[in-house]
């Protein structure tokens, strides 16, 4: 027998993944793709990490020269004389000398264009020479303009600080918009000054601008998409490129003056360590950043220069490639889709027909029978369509039959069900009415009373007198019938005895366990040991619990989990507002139930209804209402108090508060 090479579904299931071989394309291309993209970020921070490396040293290094201009001054020859004329108090040589060395601050200051001061200070704190900066030319301030500093810091700190050690003062904190950062002092460096004779004569000091640095982090900006940030070791701004923008409507109000305003605690917390590095692991953005410690005595302040750089903008080199991938894409799934159309059609002529059969099949019509002679394997799966046909055939009578018996018992069911739910409501129906009722009989009878309490001398005739007797007697039979309704909305058929409240609640797990289990719930069970016993009546306790644990079950989804609990609280419960009586068979000590699930909560302005009699949140015919409501009922008679904890969508608590029997 010939058989063609596409008679066979295994050749046409063979043909189908030699198109498959698209797949390796797809792989391989996504993964070129996050290749290029992988190249493109590591080349981003490596030139990121560059810049603020150069930016770095380059500020490192106009601090360590302002350190050295400092050693300078200290080391210049109007100052060793001065200190010498200072010494042997020659009022004409310390002019002199004092107005040259006025000069050499000045001439530094002009030249240098870094600085916002310079002064030197006597060892009493007298200010013997200051020379200031305003942004044109240095002034220097004359004598009388002069102030004692002895109580300043840095003038304290110059005093503890040892021969040709050099301090480092921090001047500002941070720097709000509005506020050039070129125009600002942003660290003083203090060093004290000693006479030949090494003797401590005062000290001097400098104040750097933020000039130089201002112009080293906007220059080295590669462009406007890498922004570039100076913070200090608490993360406030020094210098924002945002504030550079003309067109920026942010005002100092809402402008953000720390890194932790903007960022994720975790890139802040890496970018104020101390240390450098870069950040590639954020969802937005990717950092670089560089302390610079403008003092190696202390380690505890330094600034930090930052770059970012949006991670949506590399793109630029991975365009191309993807751009010849889409097209290598589409062209293979539309040779994939040709082919498809041609193996398709080879397979839709037997497949339909086994369509057609299995939608009879499912519309009832169990006498229907393929006829399909292919000689492959569609023609198999119809000879055992035709088994499976002849089989359902035969269990269709004897399901209709299980169904029609299981249907009927399922009605006996919701009789009962209707008739203990209507039994239920009666209860309460009964109570009511018999208090309504009760009020104004014990009134009757009352005057009734007093009536022949008042007939002692005979007064009221005796017909009357009868008749009293008769309404007295009908009275009385009415308050016993409301006596016997009372007695029906409380009907019990268990008596108050020590209970064990572990095996109450084990009983009660083992009817809904399978229950719970087949619904996918997961049950978890912590019973505290050795637990005291409780009075009441087991067959009510049975009767809350299985309610709270089958409200838990139908609230909670599959994959869920219900937890049971119990705990002995071996001190009164007065902070949580319960105290525990017992019925008189008390110790004031309380047994604690806690039945938990993780289903969709209770919402909030439900909370203080869900007590309430016909309160229910189920649909129509899942529930009366009255579950809670006579299990709040049966606690209150145990002395014991029933609580209530919910959070929508995270679950609920039930809490059971049960007074201990004396020891």
């Amino acid at each position: 027998m010939k058989i063609n090479f596409l008679s066979r579904i295994q050749n046409k299931i063979f043909l189908s993944l030699m198109l498959a071989a698209i797949l390796p394309i797809g792989y391989f291309g996504y993964n070129s793709i996050k290749s290029t993209r992988n190249s493109l970020i590591d080349d981003t921070l490596r030139k990121m990490y560059l810049n603020v490396f150069a930016m770095g040293k380059d500020m490192d290094n106009h601090l360590k020269n302002a350190k050295g201009d400092l050693l300078y001054l200290k080391s210049s020859a109007p100052l060793e004389y001065l200190l010498d004329a200072m010494e042997f108090n020659d009022i004409a040589s310390f002019t002199y000398w004092r107005t040259l060395l006025e000069k050499e601050f000045s001439n530094l200051i002009e030249q240098k264009n870094v600085y916002l001061q310079a002064g030197f200070l006597s060892r009493d704190g007298d200010e013997i020479v200051l020379v200031v900066y305003d942004m044109s030319r240095p002034i220097i301030l004359p004598w009388k303009s002069l102030h004692n500093q002895r109580e300043s810091g840095y003038f304290r700190m110059a005093a503890e600080l040892s021969n040709g050690e050099i301090a480092s003062l921090p001047l500002r904190s941070y720097v709000v918009k509005g506020l050039n950062l070129s125009n600002i002092a942003l660290m003083r460096y203090i060093t004290p000054v000693y006479n030949r004779n090494g003797k401590w004569m005062g000290m001097i000091y400098i104040d750097v601008m933020g000039k130089h640095i201002y112009n080293t982090v906007k220059m080295s900006i590669m462009d406007r998409a890498f922004k570039v940030f100076l913070v200090n070791n608490k993360g406030f701004y020094f210098f924002n490129p945002e504030w550079e923008v003309e067109e920026n409507l942010l005002t100092p109000s809402d402008t953000p003056e720390n890194i932790g305003e903007v960022y994720s605690k975790e890139v802040v917390s890496q970018i104020l360590s101390g240390k450098a590095g870069v950040i590639m692991d954020d969802d937005k953005n990717m950092f670089a950043y560089m302390p610079v410690f403008p003092s190696e005595m202390d380690k505890n302040f330094y600034y930090t220069i930052i770059q970012m750089y949006p991670k949506n903008l590399i793109s630029g080199g991975a365009k191309d490639f993807e751009k010849l991938f889409l097209i290598t894409v589409l062209s293979s799934i539309l040779l994939t889709v040709l082919m498809g159309i041609i193996i398709s059609k080879m397979l839709t002529n037997p497949l339909s027909r086994l369509k057609r059969g299995v939608q009879l099949i499912g519309k009832g019509n169990l006498d229907y029978r393929l006829d399909i002679k292919s000689g492959d394997e569609v023609e198999d799966v119809a000879v055992e369509f035709n088994n499976m046909a002849e089989k359902l055939k035969k269990y269709s009578r004897t399901l209709e039959e299980k169904v029609e018996e299981k249907t009927k018992k399922m009605e006996d069911y919701e009789k009962q069900l209707i008739h203990s739910e209507k039994m239920a409501s009666l209860g309460l129906l009964a109570a009511g009415v018999a208090h309504e009722i009760n009020n104004p009989i014990g009134i009757i009878v009352n005057r009734i009373e007093c009536l022949k309490m008042e007939n002692k001398n005979g007064d009221i005739p005796e017909k009357i007198v009868k008749d009293l007797d008769t309404m007295m007697h009908h009275a009385m039979r009415v308050s016993k019938i409301t006596g016997n309704l009372l007695s029906f909305s409380r009907e019990s058929s268990h008596e108050f005895k020590s209970q064990d409240i572990n095996k109450i609640l084990e009983k009660v797990l083992m009817f809904v366990e399978a229950s719970i289990t087949a619904k996918g719930i997961t049950m978890e069970k912590y019973l505290a040991m050795r637990l005291p016993f409780v009075f009441g009546s087991s067959g009510g306790l049975e009767q809350v619990f299985l309610n709270i644990v089958h409200n838990a079950m139908d609230a909670t989804k599959s994959g869920g989990k219900i937890k049971i609990e119990t705990r002995y609280n071996v001190q009164n419960s007065e902070a949580d507002g319960y105290y525990p009586t017992g019925n008189g068979q008390g110790n004031g000590k309380c047994l604690s139930i806690n039945i938990s699930d993780t289903g969709d909560g209770i919402p909030h302005e439900y909370i203080g209804k869900i007590f309430d009699p016909f309160f229910t949140t189920k649909e129509i015919g899942k529930g009366t209402g009255l579950g809670l409501s006579i299990s709040y009922g049966i606690i209150k008679e145990h002395g014991g108090e029933i609580r209530v904890d919910s959070e929508v969508s995270k679950g609920t608590t039930f809490t059971v508060l049960l007074p201990v029997m004396a020891e």
